[in-house]
C-alpha cells in the first residue's frame, strides 16, 4: 500500500492513489463550526437525519463535512452534473451508491472520506492525538503491552503510539465491521509489525470462522498533521464475500 504524503495546509484537500489495481480518492475539510457553514452544507444538497436535527451545530457540521468529502470524492471518480447523496442506514453508516466503496470519519472539526470503484472493504479514520493522561489511562484497554513496545519504539513517543493503535484498530473494524462486527474488538484486533522507515502496520485481526477468507494479515497505513492522526486499512476479500456496499 502507497503511504499518503501528508496533506497541504489548505481547508480542502483531494488526493488520487493510484496503485494496481486500486485506485482511491481521498477528501478532507477543514470545516468551522458555525451556523454559517452549517448553512452553506444544506444549500448544496446535503441533508441531515432526523436523528441529527436535535443534536449540536458541531455533530451536525461533522456529518455533513464527512458527506461532503464522500460527495467530492465519487465526483472526482465519476464526474457528474447531479450530486451525489450518500444517505445513512439505519446504525449511522454510509450508504454507498452501486458501484462506489468507502469510509468516513471525522474528528473535532475535521472530516475525512475515501471512496473507491474496486470492490474492496475499507476503512478511514481520523483522531487527534490524545493528552498523555489520557494515552496512560486507557491504553490497557485498547492494545496489549507488546503493542505498547512496538510503537512506543516505532513512534518514540507513547502519545502517538496509543493514538495510532486506537485509530488503526477503528480503521480496520470499520473495513470490516459489516462481515465481522460481532467477532470483533480493539483487543482482538493485533498490530504485530511497524515498517521499518515506513508508516505502514501490518494487523492481523482474530476473524473466527473468517479467517480463511481474508487475507491473514491486512496492511495498515497512516499519516499525520501537526495534531491529527489519519489512518487507512484496505481489505481485498474474495469477491463473493463481500456484499454490494461496504457499510463503514
Amino acid at each position: 500500500m502507497v503511504v499518503p504524503p501528508s496533506f497541504a495546509n489548505s481547508s480542502h484537500h483531494l488526493l488520487l492513489l493510484d496503485t494496481k489495481p486500486l485506485k482511491l480518492v481521498i477528501c478532507r475539510y477543514q470545516f468551522i463550526s458555525e451556523g454559517g457553514q452549517l448553512a452553506a452544507f444544506l444549500s448544496s444538497g446535503l441533508e441531515l437525519p432526523e436523528a441529527l436535527k436535535q443534536r449540536s451545530l458541531m455533530r451536525q457540521c461533522q456529518y455533513l463535512a464527512g458527506r461532503h468529502c464522500a460527495r467530492m470524492a465519487i465526483n472526482q471518480l465519476a464526474p457528474s452534473t447531479i450530486p451525489v447523496t450518500v444517505s445513512s442506514g439505519a446504525n449511522g453508516q454510509p450508504l454507498w451508491p452501486a458501484g462506489f466503496f468507502g469510509s468516513i470519519s471525522h474528528c473535532a472539526q475535521l472530516a475525512i472520506a475515501v471512496v473507491c470503484l474496486t470492490p474492496v472493504a475499507i476503512g478511514i479514520d481520523t483522531e487527534t492525538l490524545m493528552s498523555p493522561d489520557r494515552a496512560e489511562k486507557i491504553w490497557p484497554a485498547i492494545m496489549t503491552s507488546a503493542e505498547l513496545h512496538l510503537l512506543t519504539s516505532a513512534c518514540r513517543d507513547m502519545v502517538i503510539a496509543v493514538t495510532l493503535c486506537f485509530s488503526a484498530k477503528e480503521a480496520v473494524f470499520k473495513a470490516l465491521s459489516e462481515r465481522m462486527a460481532h467477532q470483533l474488538d480493539l483487543l482482538s484486533i493485533r498490530i504485530i509489525a511497524h515498517a521499518p522507515d515506513s508508516a505502514e502496520l501490518t494487523v492481523v485481526p482474530k476473524m473466527g470462522a473468517y479467517h480463511s477468507e481474508w487475507p491473514a494479515e491486512l496492511r495498515v497505513c497512516y499519516w499525520h498533521d501537526q495534531e491529527q492522526l489519519q489512518v487507512l486499512c484496505v481489505a481485498t476479500p474474495p469477491q463473493d464475500k463481500l456484499s454490494a456496499n461496504c457499510q463503514t
